[in-house]
Protein backbone atom coordinates (compact mmCIF):
# COMPACT_ATOMS: atom_id res chain seq x y z
CA UNK A 1 0.00 0.00 0.00
CA UNK A 2 3.09 2.53 0.52
CA UNK A 3 5.05 1.58 -2.35
CA UNK A 4 1.77 2.22 -4.70
CA UNK A 5 0.88 5.61 -2.82
CA UNK A 6 4.62 6.65 -3.05
CA UNK A 7 4.93 5.66 -6.86
CA UNK A 8 1.73 8.21 -7.53
CA UNK A 9 3.34 10.96 -5.73
CA UNK A 10 6.68 10.72 -7.09
CA UNK A 11 4.98 10.37 -10.66
CA UNK A 12 2.97 13.94 -10.11
CA UNK A 13 6.30 15.10 -9.21
CA UNK A 14 7.71 14.60 -12.16
CA UNK A 15 5.07 15.79 -14.45
CA UNK A 16 5.33 19.02 -12.85
CA UNK A 17 8.69 19.25 -12.61
CA UNK A 18 9.03 19.27 -16.15
CA UNK A 19 6.75 21.38 -17.14
CA UNK A 20 8.09 23.96 -14.53
CA UNK A 21 11.67 23.64 -16.11
CA UNK A 22 10.05 24.49 -19.58
CA UNK A 23 10.35 21.33 -21.75
CA UNK A 24 11.41 21.36 -25.14
CA UNK A 25 8.39 19.78 -26.18
CA UNK A 26 6.82 22.44 -28.72
CA UNK A 27 3.49 22.98 -29.48
CA UNK A 28 2.22 24.31 -32.97
CA UNK A 29 0.83 28.01 -32.95
CA UNK A 30 -3.02 27.74 -33.86
CA UNK A 31 -3.18 28.90 -37.65
CA UNK A 32 -4.61 32.65 -37.90
CA UNK A 33 -8.32 32.70 -39.85
CA UNK A 34 -7.45 34.44 -43.05
CA UNK A 35 -8.73 37.97 -42.58
CA UNK A 36 -11.67 39.06 -44.83
CA UNK A 37 -11.27 42.86 -44.70
CA UNK A 38 -9.06 45.10 -46.31
CA UNK A 39 -9.26 48.91 -46.17
CA UNK A 40 -10.27 50.95 -48.71
CA UNK A 41 -7.34 53.30 -50.79
CA UNK A 42 -7.57 56.52 -52.23
CA UNK A 43 -9.39 55.66 -55.98
CA UNK A 44 -9.86 59.03 -57.45
CA UNK A 45 -7.50 59.78 -60.67
CA UNK A 46 -6.77 56.12 -60.93
CA UNK A 47 -8.18 54.56 -64.23
CA UNK A 48 -11.49 52.33 -63.79
CA UNK A 49 -10.19 49.31 -65.90
CA UNK A 50 -6.92 49.15 -64.34
CA UNK A 51 -8.39 49.85 -60.64
CA UNK A 52 -11.03 46.71 -61.81
CA UNK A 53 -8.03 44.69 -62.04
CA UNK A 54 -5.96 45.01 -59.19
CA UNK A 55 -5.20 41.69 -56.91
CA UNK A 56 -6.91 43.32 -53.81
CA UNK A 57 -10.49 44.12 -55.68
CA UNK A 58 -10.26 40.67 -56.54
CA UNK A 59 -12.79 39.55 -54.53
CA UNK A 60 -15.66 42.69 -54.60
CA UNK A 61 -18.13 44.00 -56.98
CA UNK A 62 -17.80 47.28 -58.20
CA UNK A 63 -20.87 49.33 -59.42
CA UNK A 64 -19.93 52.29 -62.19
CA UNK A 65 -21.45 55.34 -61.86
CA UNK A 66 -21.17 58.21 -64.47
CA UNK A 67 -20.30 62.05 -64.46
CA UNK A 68 -18.00 64.52 -66.62
CA UNK A 69 -15.41 66.40 -65.36
CA UNK A 70 -12.66 68.62 -67.57
CA UNK A 71 -10.28 67.47 -64.43
CA UNK A 72 -9.99 64.11 -65.82
CA UNK A 73 -9.79 62.28 -68.81
CA UNK A 74 -12.11 59.60 -69.66
CA UNK A 75 -12.18 56.55 -67.45
CA UNK A 76 -10.74 57.92 -64.93
CA UNK A 77 -12.49 57.52 -61.11
CA UNK A 78 -13.72 61.05 -59.81
CA UNK A 79 -15.20 60.04 -56.60
CA UNK A 80 -15.80 57.17 -54.81
CA UNK A 81 -18.86 56.72 -52.05
CA UNK A 82 -16.73 54.17 -49.57
CA UNK A 83 -14.33 57.19 -48.44
CA UNK A 84 -10.55 56.39 -48.02
CA UNK A 85 -9.68 54.39 -44.78
CA UNK A 86 -13.03 52.47 -44.23
CA UNK A 87 -13.21 48.92 -44.09
CA UNK A 88 -13.55 47.17 -47.30
CA UNK A 89 -15.50 43.61 -46.75
CA UNK A 90 -15.29 40.37 -48.96
CA UNK A 91 -17.91 40.32 -51.77
CA UNK A 92 -19.10 43.75 -51.09
CA UNK A 93 -20.07 46.55 -53.82
CA UNK A 94 -18.27 49.46 -53.65
CA UNK A 95 -19.94 52.13 -56.06
CA UNK A 96 -17.01 54.72 -57.87
CA UNK A 97 -17.94 57.48 -59.95
CA UNK A 98 -16.05 57.58 -63.07
CA UNK A 99 -15.41 60.50 -65.80
CA UNK A 100 -17.27 60.57 -69.54
CA UNK A 101 -15.71 62.22 -72.62
CA UNK A 102 -19.95 63.39 -72.36
CA UNK A 103 -22.14 62.94 -69.75
CA UNK A 104 -24.73 60.68 -70.85
CA UNK A 105 -26.37 60.99 -67.46
CA UNK A 106 -25.93 63.93 -65.37
CA UNK A 107 -25.68 63.50 -62.05
CA UNK A 108 -27.76 66.02 -61.06
CA UNK A 109 -30.59 68.63 -62.61
CA UNK A 110 -31.20 70.30 -59.59
CA UNK A 111 -33.75 72.93 -61.81
CA UNK A 112 -35.94 70.15 -62.85
CA UNK A 113 -38.54 68.07 -61.14
CA UNK A 114 -36.45 64.84 -61.45
CA UNK A 115 -33.08 65.11 -59.88
CA UNK A 116 -30.72 61.25 -60.19
CA UNK A 117 -28.03 59.89 -58.57
CA UNK A 118 -26.54 56.84 -60.63
CA UNK A 119 -27.44 54.80 -63.34
CA UNK A 120 -31.04 55.36 -63.19
CA UNK A 121 -34.40 56.83 -64.39
CA UNK A 122 -37.27 57.84 -62.94
CA UNK A 123 -40.88 59.29 -63.95
CA UNK A 124 -42.89 61.59 -61.94
CA UNK A 125 -46.50 61.38 -62.46
CA UNK A 126 -49.86 63.57 -60.67
CA UNK A 127 -53.34 62.65 -61.27
CA UNK A 128 -56.83 63.62 -59.98
CA UNK A 129 -57.31 59.73 -59.00
CA UNK A 130 -55.55 57.07 -56.72
CA UNK A 131 -54.40 54.16 -57.88
CA UNK A 132 -52.93 50.82 -56.21
CA UNK A 133 -49.55 50.62 -57.10
CA UNK A 134 -49.51 46.65 -57.75
CA UNK A 135 -52.51 47.40 -60.56
CA UNK A 136 -50.01 50.27 -62.35
CA UNK A 137 -47.45 47.83 -62.68
CA UNK A 138 -49.60 46.19 -64.61
CA UNK A 139 -51.57 48.73 -66.80
CA UNK A 140 -50.08 52.30 -66.02
CA UNK A 141 -52.07 53.93 -69.45
CA UNK A 142 -55.03 55.18 -67.33
CA UNK A 143 -52.44 57.24 -64.95
CA UNK A 144 -50.34 58.52 -67.98
CA UNK A 145 -53.40 59.54 -69.29
CA UNK A 146 -54.46 61.34 -66.16
CA UNK A 147 -50.83 62.80 -65.99
CA UNK A 148 -51.08 64.35 -69.39
CA UNK A 149 -54.15 66.52 -68.60
CA UNK A 150 -54.09 67.10 -64.78
CA UNK A 151 -52.88 70.48 -64.96
CA UNK A 152 -54.67 71.81 -67.81
CA UNK A 153 -58.23 69.64 -67.46
CA UNK A 154 -58.04 69.18 -63.65
CA UNK A 155 -56.58 72.09 -62.08
CA UNK A 156 -57.14 74.66 -64.58
CA UNK A 157 -60.62 74.28 -65.02
CA UNK A 158 -61.30 73.76 -61.21
CA UNK A 159 -64.17 75.75 -59.53
CA UNK A 160 -62.38 78.08 -57.43
CA UNK A 161 -60.82 76.54 -54.13
CA UNK A 162 -62.71 77.33 -50.64
CA UNK A 163 -61.09 76.99 -47.29
CA UNK A 164 -61.20 72.80 -46.16
CA UNK A 165 -62.04 72.24 -49.70
CA UNK A 166 -59.77 69.42 -50.81
CA UNK A 167 -57.92 69.01 -53.64
CA UNK A 168 -56.57 65.59 -55.45
CA UNK A 169 -52.99 65.97 -55.94
CA UNK A 170 -51.92 62.01 -56.17
CA UNK A 171 -48.40 61.72 -57.04
CA UNK A 172 -46.20 58.32 -58.17
CA UNK A 173 -42.58 57.42 -59.37
CA UNK A 174 -42.10 55.03 -61.76
CA UNK A 175 -38.72 53.67 -61.87
CA UNK A 176 -38.32 53.74 -65.68
CA UNK A 177 -34.54 52.34 -65.82
CA UNK A 178 -32.40 49.07 -65.31
CA UNK A 179 -31.32 49.40 -61.70
CA UNK A 180 -33.13 49.62 -58.53
CA UNK A 181 -33.36 52.64 -56.73
CA UNK A 182 -34.51 54.53 -53.69
CA UNK A 183 -36.93 57.42 -54.18
CA UNK A 184 -38.13 60.26 -52.42
CA UNK A 185 -41.00 62.67 -52.82
CA UNK A 186 -39.62 66.81 -51.97
CA UNK A 187 -42.48 69.16 -51.83
CA UNK A 188 -41.86 72.99 -51.59
CA UNK A 189 -44.90 75.15 -50.54
CA UNK A 190 -44.25 79.13 -50.81
CA UNK A 191 -43.63 80.36 -47.74
CA UNK A 192 -46.21 83.19 -48.54
CA UNK A 193 -49.19 80.13 -48.86
CA UNK A 194 -47.58 77.59 -46.47
CA UNK A 195 -49.24 79.25 -42.99
CA UNK A 196 -53.06 78.40 -44.92
CA UNK A 197 -51.79 74.81 -46.48
CA UNK A 198 -52.71 71.69 -45.16
CA UNK A 199 -50.91 68.67 -46.92
CA UNK A 200 -52.51 65.04 -47.06
CA UNK A 201 -49.98 62.06 -47.40
CA UNK A 202 -50.18 58.53 -47.58
CA UNK A 203 -50.05 56.83 -44.36
CA UNK A 204 -49.45 53.30 -45.01
CA UNK A 205 -46.03 52.51 -43.96
CA UNK A 206 -44.03 52.20 -47.41
CA UNK A 207 -42.78 56.32 -46.48
CA UNK A 208 -41.16 57.92 -44.05
CA UNK A 209 -42.24 61.91 -43.56
CA UNK A 210 -39.33 64.65 -42.68
CA UNK A 211 -40.18 68.27 -42.50
CA UNK A 212 -41.13 70.94 -42.90
CA UNK A 213 -37.34 72.53 -43.67
CA UNK A 214 -36.62 76.11 -44.84
CA UNK A 215 -34.68 75.85 -48.32
CA UNK A 216 -32.12 78.96 -49.18
CA UNK A 217 -35.46 80.48 -50.46
CA UNK A 218 -37.18 80.34 -47.23
CA UNK A 219 -39.84 78.09 -48.63
CA UNK A 220 -41.29 74.80 -46.82
CA UNK A 221 -39.85 71.58 -47.68
CA UNK A 222 -41.44 68.33 -47.22
CA UNK A 223 -39.89 65.24 -47.80
CA UNK A 224 -41.89 61.66 -48.45
CA UNK A 225 -38.86 58.86 -48.52
CA UNK A 226 -39.80 55.55 -49.30
CA UNK A 227 -38.21 53.40 -47.37
CA UNK A 228 -37.62 50.51 -49.72
CA UNK A 229 -36.05 50.51 -52.72
CA UNK A 230 -38.04 50.43 -56.07
CA UNK A 231 -37.20 47.77 -58.49
CA UNK A 232 -36.77 48.15 -62.46
CA UNK A 233 -40.58 48.76 -63.70
CA UNK A 234 -42.20 49.38 -60.75
CA UNK A 235 -44.22 52.25 -59.01
CA UNK A 236 -44.59 53.52 -55.74
CA UNK A 237 -47.58 53.63 -53.81
CA UNK A 238 -49.51 58.03 -53.93
CA UNK A 239 -47.08 59.53 -52.30
CA UNK A 240 -48.84 63.06 -51.82
CA UNK A 241 -52.50 62.55 -51.87
CA UNK A 242 -53.71 66.08 -51.77
CA UNK A 243 -54.08 69.53 -50.14
CA UNK A 244 -56.19 72.03 -49.02
CA UNK A 245 -56.72 75.48 -47.86
CA UNK A 246 -57.12 76.06 -43.70
CA UNK A 247 -60.64 76.34 -42.40
CA UNK A 248 -59.54 79.11 -40.54
CA UNK A 249 -58.63 81.14 -43.81
CA UNK A 250 -60.38 84.45 -44.40
CA UNK A 251 -61.22 86.27 -47.67
CA UNK A 252 -59.13 88.87 -46.38
CA UNK A 253 -56.16 86.46 -46.77
CA UNK A 254 -57.04 85.52 -50.03
CA UNK A 255 -57.22 89.07 -51.30
CA UNK A 256 -54.04 89.66 -50.32
CA UNK A 257 -52.38 86.28 -51.79
CA UNK A 258 -54.34 87.53 -55.18
CA UNK A 259 -53.15 90.79 -55.11
CA UNK A 260 -49.51 89.55 -54.54
CA UNK A 261 -49.42 86.99 -56.79
CA UNK A 262 -49.37 84.22 -55.03
CA UNK A 263 -52.95 82.80 -56.17
CA UNK A 264 -55.12 82.70 -59.43
CA UNK A 265 -57.76 84.90 -59.29
CA UNK A 266 -59.83 82.82 -61.15
CA UNK A 267 -60.05 79.44 -59.36
CA UNK A 268 -57.41 80.37 -56.51
CA UNK A 269 -54.81 77.53 -57.47
CA UNK A 270 -51.45 78.25 -56.51
CA UNK A 271 -47.72 76.70 -56.76
CA UNK A 272 -46.80 73.66 -54.88
CA UNK A 273 -43.84 72.05 -56.36
CA UNK A 274 -43.30 68.38 -56.15
CA UNK A 275 -39.81 67.04 -56.70
CA UNK A 276 -38.89 63.63 -57.56
CA UNK A 277 -35.28 62.34 -56.24
CA UNK A 278 -33.45 59.00 -56.67
CA UNK A 279 -30.48 56.82 -56.14
CA UNK A 280 -29.14 54.57 -57.04
CA UNK A 281 -29.72 51.60 -54.48
CA UNK A 282 -26.39 49.44 -55.03
CA UNK A 283 -23.45 49.54 -52.16
CA UNK A 284 -25.83 50.73 -49.72
CA UNK A 285 -26.93 49.57 -46.41
CA UNK A 286 -30.31 51.44 -46.27
CA UNK A 287 -31.86 54.21 -47.34
CA UNK A 288 -30.84 57.00 -44.87
CA UNK A 289 -26.87 56.33 -46.03
CA UNK A 290 -28.46 56.87 -50.07
CA UNK A 291 -29.73 59.98 -49.26
CA UNK A 292 -26.55 61.11 -47.06
CA UNK A 293 -24.36 60.43 -50.42
CA UNK A 294 -27.29 61.77 -52.88
CA UNK A 295 -26.64 65.11 -50.88
CA UNK A 296 -22.82 64.67 -51.94
CA UNK A 297 -23.23 63.67 -55.48
CA UNK A 298 -26.13 65.42 -56.92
Amino acid sequence: MYQKAIYVILSVCIVLSMAACGAQTVMPAPEQPKTEEKTMPNLVGKSFDEVKTMEEFKDVTFVEWYAYSSDYPAGTIVAQLREPGNVVKKGEELVVIVNREQSERPIGTPDSNLVNVGNIEIKLYESQNEYDAAALQIDKSALVADDAVYQTEYLDKHAPIVPAEEVAKNTYIENTGKNPAYVRFVVTVPKEMNPFVTLKWNDNGEFTLSGPADNADGDKEYVFTRNATLGTGEFTDVGLKSFELKATMTEADIAKLVAEGFMNNDNRTFNILVRAEAIQSNGFYNVTEAFAAFHKYR
